[in-house]
């Protein structure tokens, strides 16, 4: 199913998720930093990244319920691209609250002790691999988002491909 959300032939969702994925786990990243090396810096760090992460996962989430709604003649693709947004939603849902939270305390937690927001921070990227992992089975088992040829199907099992002597 060709992507309704492009540019050219390339689908803008997974695009965009590469910023707020990216943010989400540099933010867990910069947690554990700070944990080890007791430098505030890094702890501080953590606010404008989740920021960005939470406004590209929101702007990501266009194109991606863009696509969603076109998935309706693909058996099975709906559910798991309802999981998958609604995974997200979460997730964006809960670093919007960590980054709160943080920008709310003003001053690091002690280090020497794991503190809420480090927790916030695992939890949302444990769910950004689940739902990253439901995202990639709609692209490799549903094509979702994929442009597909016909001469580019999988011949049957044990079929010669074309230029290819059969096994």
């Amino acid at each position: 199913m060709k992507s309704k959300a492009r540019i050219g032939a390339h689908p803008l969702h997974p695009m965009l998720i590469l910023i707020p994925a990216g943010a989400f786990i540099l933010a867990l990243v910069f947690d554990i930093v700070y944990l080890l090396s007791d430098n505030a810096l890094w702890w501080q760090a953590t606010i404008p990244t989740i920021v960005v992460g939470v406004i590209g996962g929101l702007i990501a989430a266009i194109p991606g319920l863009i696509d969603l709604v076109g998935v309706a003649t693909r058996q099975g693709a709906v559910k798991i691209g309802l999981t998958h947004g609604i995974l997200n939603v979460i997730m964006v849902a809960l670093f919007a609250w960590n980054g709160w939270l943080r920008w709310r305390a003003g001053l690091p937690p002690e280090s020497d002790r794991l503190y809420g927001g480090f927790w916030l921070s695992l939890i949302g990227v444990i769910i950004l691999v689940i739902s990253g992992w439901l995202g990639g089975t709609m692209v490799y088992e549903y094509h979702v988002g994929v442009l597909e040829h016909p001469e580019a199907k999988d011949p049957a099992p044990g079929a010669a491909r074309p230029g290819m002597a059969a096994d």
